[in-house]
């Protein structure tokens, strides 16, 4: 290959629409990864998602909030999870609304019930870094690779 093929390989790569395209093919992945984070009551910078139950304005008092607290680690009982850090979990309705949007990666939700939940707690949506390193390592990037290597003619090592 010369100067001027590679110019050319080099020029015909759309790595936006490959990403998109990575995105969607992988988009249940990411949607799983943000399902545990939540399960565990984590945001995906790995802090508890907040308000805690002991900060959410519904819950008028420490008691209402403790037995809350109580009902909710027998309903989904998780040793990860801070009692009183909501997992966003009682029948698994707003776990199912969640969309990945591939072209803006960006976790959504595809109700108007979903979108309440994520207005409360917003920052419960998106993926910690250690799951996208594992989600890049279990393929993402071996196929973003082939296609580098399929459109330039260049080796990734």
């Amino acid at each position: 290959m010369n100067v001027l093929e590679l110019r050319n390989n080099l020029a015909s790569l759309d790595i936006p629409k490959k990403v998109e395209e990575l995105n969607q093919a992988h988009s249940e992945e990411f949607l799983q990864a943000n399902r545990d984070q939540m399960w565990d009551g984590k945001k995906p910078s790995g802090s508890d998602i907040t308000p805690s139950y002991l900060n959410d304005p519904y819950f008028k008092t420490r008691k209402a909030a403790d037995g809350y607290a109580k009902w909710k680690a027998a309903l989904t009982p998780n040793p990860k999870r801070n009692k009183y850090a909501p997992n966003l979990y009682i029948n698994g309705y707003f776990y199912s609304t969640l969309l990945l949007n591939p072209k803006e990666f960006r976790i959504e939700v595809k109700d108007s019930f979903g979108s309440k939940v994520a207005k409360s707690h917003s920052d419960a949506l998106g993926v910690s870094t250690d799951n996208l390193k594992a989600i890049a390592n279990r393929g993402y990037l071996k196929e973003f690779y082939e296609y580098f290597e399929k459109t330039t003619g260049l080796k990734v090592n």
